[in-house]
């Protein structure tokens, strides 16, 4: 079994746990899609919903089923919208996340890990972060898994420039997780890729993420 913790991109292998990613922007029939799903608003989509007030975005978000919150999150790179409106539509979601009691988020982050840090410790979220194709480098890695955090790698583990990649083997199996997000990669290709990076076989990790998924979801 593989689990994907972050797609945009159904395989349809019945074998494969998938959580799906909702854009929320296409109204209900994203909400067919897949059997786990995550739903929220990606900082890029802000604009879609820039007339929107708190009432009418948690209206979006209740009377759903799905898994969790996310992919949310702060991205500092992205000039399109002001990182103010970030920090606020962040904020209204991660206190959804927490009002659902819900025990992990999938998080977006581009060069703004103390930024999220500070509104999760200002909001009161109690739950895990998931930070999806994870970019830190070794200081905030070793802050985060401080935390109880999980990190998600897909493509990164492809690109030894990478920050993420370098810090990859410095995170304990028992916080990965593993994504294809919208990239054409598939989900084995990433646990191959793993496996050799940290000198195991494959169904050592697929073993490791599978006791990951059942620790998340208890």
């Amino acid at each position: 079994m593989y689990i994907n913790i972050h797609t945009h991109i159904l395989s349809k292998d019945p074998s494969h746990i998938e959580f799906y990613n909702v854009d929320i922007r296409k109204g209900d029939a994203e909400f067919s899609k897949g059997h786990f799903r995550c739903v929220g608003i990606h900082p890029w989509w802000i604009q879609s919903f820039s007339g929107y007030n708190l009432e009418k975005l948690e209206a979006l978000l209740q009377g759903r089923e799905y898994q969790c919150i996310g992919e949310i999150g702060l991205d500092r790179a992205f000039k399109e919208v002001d990182f103010e409106t970030q920090c606020n539509f962040f904020r209204f979601q991660l206190d959804f996340a927490k009002k659902r009691k819900d025990p992990y988020v999938i998080i977006h982050c581009v060069r703004a890990y103390n930024d999220i840090l500070k509104l999760v410790n200002e909001v009161g979220y109690e739950g895990v972060l998931i930070f999806h194709d994870y970019n830190g480098n070794e200081q905030i890695t070793r802050e985060l898994i401080g935390r109880g955090y999980y990190f998600s790698y897909g493509s990164k583990l492809f690109n030894e420039q990478t920050k993420g990649f370098k810090s990859f083997t410095s995170i304990p199996l028992s916080k990965l997780f593993f994504e294809t997000d919208d990239s054409s990669l598939k989900i084995e290709e990433v646990y191959l890729r793993a496996s050799k990076l940290r000198g195991k076989t494959l169904d050592e990790i697929k073993s490791r993420i599978k006791e990951n998924f059942e620790e998340l979801s208890a």
